[in-house]
């Protein structure tokens, strides 16, 4: 809500310069002549509701609208052009007495205040000028959920943060104990190295989740063949899977299949899912990597036959930070963000992510995007959301 409050104030301000202007405008004008007329607002401060996130409304001297946006009145704060919540009205009066600013959760009843099921908004109400009243409202409950949303991260982001750079600390101190004694110096500076390591790749998946989320994540995108994307992807991770005792098989669709889409992003997201398959496979298995069109849907499916994934998890694997298996995850070397990154790129270009997973049967996991039309992608849409599926 500090965002509302430094808007509030430039808000207000430009209201009292309009205030001011319409009464330095009045002394040399006549009354109008329809003693029904609204004032005016003044364009500036039109700007800069229309630029703010939140529900705006205005009313003059005597309580009647002066502006309001559509969504005051969908939200049912306006109804037929009055305020609808009684205790709104109370707080307005006290604002209009008292000058000072009141914040306030208030319920309302969408759709032209009919008695349905309420919604709570964060409601501010200060005067602007001296004789107008401005009210801001937002969804408290979506303000509060991202919050906590925001809180969580960084509390888990720091817990995460917490484990490398601890042992790392332990470790350099065990060395420059025993810098006289190669033998310990060598140990320890494998298992150094390989918490940094740990700490880097961390870090990089944070940095890259973030920008993922950015709004303008995929400004260019680019016609991509899916079929060599994937095939590039999975040879950078033979060497991977030889080390695992996995083998990789690799089908590529019959004909050429094209998308519009970032290529270190699809990348990205295929190698997480390719490593997954990998990290959670017993040794001499396969991992299959498939691409296909089907009814103008691209899709690449990840199939391993690893530990699988009980199906009360499988809503939650594509949280951040969520583990079926903390300390094997960790073991593994996971940082807990890999499906995580892989739903929103997925996101980002327009599809979809399903899954299927049994305990002890393996798990597939299906990315799903829209074919490429020559010509269209600067119309590809941002996805808002993934499946996951019971069945193959």
């Amino acid at each position: 809500m500090g965002a509302i409050a430094a808007l509030l104030g430039l808000i207000v301000g430009a209201g009292g310069v309009w205030a001011a202007w319409i009464s330095e405008k009045a002394r040399h004008e006549s009354p109008p002549k329809d003693p029904d007329q609204k004032p005016r607002v003044e364009p500036n401060v039109l700007f800069l509701l229309a630029a703010l996130p939140y529900v705006s409304v205005i009313l003059d001297e005597d309580d009647r609208l002066v502006y309001a946006d559509a969504a005051a009145f969908a939200q049912g704060i306006i109804v037929d052009e009055h305020i609808a919540n009684r205790e709104l009205a109370e707080i307005v009066e006290e604002v209009r007495a008292e000058g000072h600013v009141i914040e306030r959760d208030l319920e309302f009843y969408p759709g032209r205040g009919k008695r349905t099921k309420t919604r709570k908004l964060l409601v501010r109400v200060a005067a602007l000028g001296s004789q107008k009243i401005l009210i801001l409202a937002e969804d408290s409950a979506a303000s509060r959920r991202l919050e906590k949303t925001r809180q969580d991260f960084t509390a888990n982001v720091s817990h995460e943060l917490k484990t490398p750079v601890g042992a790392i600390s332990l470790l350099s101190e065990t060395i420059a104990d025993h810098a006289d004694n190669p033998e310990v110096v060598s140990k320890f500076a494998l298992k150094l190295n390989a918490e940094a390591h740990r700490l880097s790749v961390l870090i990089g998946d944070i940095i890259e989740l973030t920008r993922l989320q950015a709004p303008d994540a995929l400004a260019k995108p680019q016609l991509l063949n899916l079929n060599e994307l994937a095939a590039e992807v999975v040879q950078s991770e033979e060497w991977s899977a030889n080390q695992s005792e996995t083998q990789l098989l690799f089908q590529p669709a019959q004909s050429e299949v094209r998308i519009w889409g970032d290529r270190h992003m699809l990348k990205t997201a295929l190698r997480n899912l390719i490593e997954n398959a990998i990290r959670y496979s017993p040794p001499r298995t396969s991992v299959g990597i498939k691409v296909n069109l089907v009814d103008g849907r691209a899709q690449v499916a990840v199939v391993d036959q690893g530990i699988g994934i009980p199906k009360d998890e499988q809503e939650r694997i594509f949280e951040r930070f969520y583990r079926v298996d903390a300390g094997r995850s960790r073991a593994a070397g996971g940082t807990g963000l890999g499906l995580s990154i892989v739903k929103h790129v997925v996101q980002n270009h327009g599809g979809s992510v399903k899954l299927w997973s049994n305990p002890e049967q393996g798990s597939t996991f299906t990315i799903i995007l829209p074919e490429a039309e020559v010509g269209s992608g600067s119309d590809l849409k941002q996805g808002r959301y993934f499946e996951y599926d019971t069945g193959r």
